[in-house]
């Protein structure tokens, strides 16, 4: 079966074209079971929008006979009931269309619903940044700002903002299609919008209700499409507490368990980026090097915009393993440097707006002519037709997954709206990887460039590293990093790739890739044991009698607890922390008379001495640190929600749930008490002395120098 014929003529939704193929061949299990996976994958056979069903049912049911012809009647029933997922997503669809049509403003020119909705959401996002100032300090955990409703429940302030911008994107999305504001580029092309008038500001909000839901059925659709996931129909019942008569499509995820560890990898990312940011604030001069955006910054590493620019320069640059400032190939037009400077611009601008204060709309969507926005941009660095493209790349599109990647909303003529709440608090390293997975961009030659920094890390502990590339028997084995260490040979697989953002198609995607460097690895393995010559010509050290221990290394921070077939998953950021210190810390940060000084109280002893071992590298990757923390503190939580007038679905959630004192002690085996008892005394005996050193008038003392 060819996989790129199938798939054409999905695509095109020519049943002749696959029938044709169908008749040059005879389905196996395994080609049947690829057929079905691409037919479930193919985003040309869902319609959230009215479409050729009846194209559709030609497919499915033809795929189905030919599975019925070459496997069997049960194999064909199974198939069937799979593949009835597609009018099961269609009816979800049509259900949320029909709830939109019933909104307040429904029978409103478009034009004044969107008014009231981003006059809304302007108002919703004011309010959470009011509650986020007047948060005491008692309720930043982690870096981040816990916030707690009227009724006791609590929440985090930056995934509540998260919700926020998805939900003003999905609305926008949706009022596009509408009102049918797309160009030929398929960019989202506001018309000139009225001034809402506050009853209609009121009434908009009801929008969320329907943007939550098609948002949510979304996924629901890309995780049974993609992560094996089922849906069933069933009645309602009283426990479900919606009308009687109502009917309930109940979803059960077929890879809930990857899924949490995605997740995990993709909160670590963020935990990982807002650390390395606090510690370079206070260890480097990376408060001082902001410029702003007027009269303009050079290029990195002659200048940054902000903080956030070089902290996010520094870091991908560790993760590509490459020098993102210096790095001339292009992606999409621009060098990565001009990728993150875009962005960087985009942020101070909205930064700088907000600082300016005003009117919450305006503070919120500023308003912009897109040549001054161009002028802004060449003005700091992309010259020449980059700062068109750059605009361009981040427009709000059809294609847009959110308004992160996409914060610039085009207008139909020269003026733009710039979405600050998706921009003032992001990440803009994963921005930047979010915009390029999005658009299909890889980096050229970051594979073997995050190779040889991983190797160069390793002998920098003074451990062996070897790089080879092996031939026996008419094939070809390449090894990334091979380490004799002790009665061990860990032999290190490197990958270089982005992790999924949660998204359900690139989580599959970077499933299917994982699975594929278990079979890469246990190959390289499975060589060395059948071949150990391989060993004796390409290694010094005498390797016979050691135990091989088959690593895949990710750039990105994906670790997995324990082995997969003998295969363990690190990544270079979990290895490098073993190796930089023994202890594993939980920290407070004081700010003492404008010094900020960072108190770290250790939780856990990665070395079970004063040296690592080859053995605490393995217990290590048995149970790594990092992972051990975060899984503990995320849970799959059923949801519920509304997709027609007597239509509902049920679908459980990967959520993470509040870390505190309490649950990071638990991970550790301490207690809250005895750490806050450690940081109450350093408090009192070394912080609280050097306050009162620091705030010396003049003259009174010595002086005291203070390390960051």
């Amino acid at each position: 079966m060819s996989e790129a014929i199938v798939t054409d003529a999905i695509d095109a939704l020519s049943w002749k074209d696959l029938r044709d193929h169908f008749d040059a061949l005879t389905l196996d299990a395994d080609s049947a079971e690829r057929l079905v996976g691409i037919v479930l994958r193919s985003r040309s056979l869902v319609f959230r929008y009215p479409g050729k069903v009846a194209k559709r049912a030609a497919i499915v049911a033809g795929v189905v006979a030919k599975i019925r012809a070459d496997l069997g009647d049960e194999n064909a029933d199974g198939v069937a009931r799979r593949l009835a997922v597609f009018e099961m997503i269609d009816e979800g669809y049509a259900g949320i269309r029909a709830l939109i049509d019933g909104l307040p403003l429904a029978a409103r020119p478009r034009t004044e619903m969107i008014a009231a909705y981003l006059a809304y959401a302007a108002k919703a996002w004011a309010d959470l940044r009011r509650q986020i100032e007047e948060a005491p300090p008692a309720t930043r955990v982690g870096g981040s700002v816990v916030l707690s409703t009227d009724y006791g429940d609590r929440f985090g302030a930056d995934a509540m903002t998260s919700v926020l911008v998805g939900l003003l994107g999905m609305n926008v999305t949706l009022a596009a299609y509408q009102g049918k504001w797309f160009d030929g580029d398929d960019l989202v092309r506001l018309p000139e919008l009225p001034i809402a008038a506050e009853a209609d500001v009121v009434l908009a909000g009801a929008a969320d209700g329907t943007a939550l839901a098609w948002q949510q059925w979304q996924l629901v659709e890309e995780r049974c499409r993609y992560l094996q996931g089922s849906l069933a129909r069933r009645a309602s019942t009283d426990e479900d507490g919606v009308p009687a008569g109502s009917e309930i499509f109940v979803h059960e995820p077929g890879l809930v368990e990857w899924e949490l560890l995605d997740t995990v990898a993709n909160e670590r990312l963020g935990d990982r980026l807002r650390q390395t940011f606090q510690e370079m604030w206070i260890k480097t001069n990376l408060p001082t090097v902001g410029r702003g955006v007027s009269p303009g910054a050079p290029m990195p590493p002659a200048g940054y915009v902000s903080p956030q620019e070089m902290h996010s320069v520094v870091m991908l640059s560790e993760y590509l393993g490459i020098n993102v400032a210096t790095h001339s190939a292009e992606l999409g037009g621009l060098r990565l440097c001009e990728w993150m400077r875009g962005f960087a611009v985009l942020q101070q601008l909205a930064n700088d707006r907000l600082e300016a204060g005003g009117d919450e709309e305006e503070a919120a969507f500023p308003r912009f002519e897109v040549t001054d926005l161009e002028d802004m941009l060449r003005r700091n660095g992309l010259a020449g037709g980059k700062a068109g493209r750059f605009i361009d790349h981040a427009s709000f599109a059809k294609s847009s997954r959110d308004l992160y990647d996409a914060p610039i909303i085009r207008g139909a003529g020269d003026w733009c709206l710039l979405a600050v709440p998706a921009l003032s608090e992001a990440l803009l390293l994963r921005l930047v990887l979010s915009t390029l997975a999005n658009k299909r961009l890889d980096v050229v030659g970051k594979g073997e460039a995050f190779e040889e920094q991983f190797r160069t890390s390793i002998a920098t502990q003074g451990l062996p590293v070897y790089h080879f590339e092996a031939r026996r028997d008419g094939k070809t084995y390449e090894y990334d990093a091979v380490v004799p260490w002790s009665s061990h040979l860990f032999v290190f697989e490197c990958k270089n790739r982005a992790l999924s953002g949660t998204n359900p198609i690139a989580s599959s995607n970077f499933l299917r890739s994982a699975l594929d460097h278990i079979a890469q690895v246990q190959r390289l393995a499975a060589a060395l044991k059948a071949h150990p010559d391989i060993l004796v010509e390409h290694v010094p050290e005498d390797c016979s009698g050691l135990t091989i221990v088959p690593v895949v290394l990710s750039s990105m921070p994906f670790s997995i607890g324990g082995d997969i077939d003998g295969v363990y998953f690190s990544d270079a950021a979990s290895i490098g922390r073993f190796f930089q210190e023994r202890y594993s810390f939980t920290s407070r940060l004081h700010e003492v008379a404008g010094v900020k000084v960072l108190h770290r109280v250790a939780t856990h002893s990665q070395w079970s001495g004063d040296e690592p071992t080859p053995e605490d590298l393995i217990r290590h990757l048995e149970k790594p640190l990092q992972f051990r923390v975060l899984l503990p503190h995320m849970e799959v939580r059923p949801i519920g929600f509304q997709i027609g007038s007597h239509l509902y679905a049920h679908t459980p959630v990967v959520r993470r749930k509040e870390m505190t004192m309490e649950s990071m002690a638990e991970t550790a085996g301490l207690t809250a008490e005895a750490i806050e008892a450690e940081m109450a005394r350093v408090a009192e005996e070394a912080i609280e002395p050097l306050r009162a050193k620091l705030e010396e008038p003049p003259g009174n003392g010595d002086g005291a120098d203070v390390e960051g």
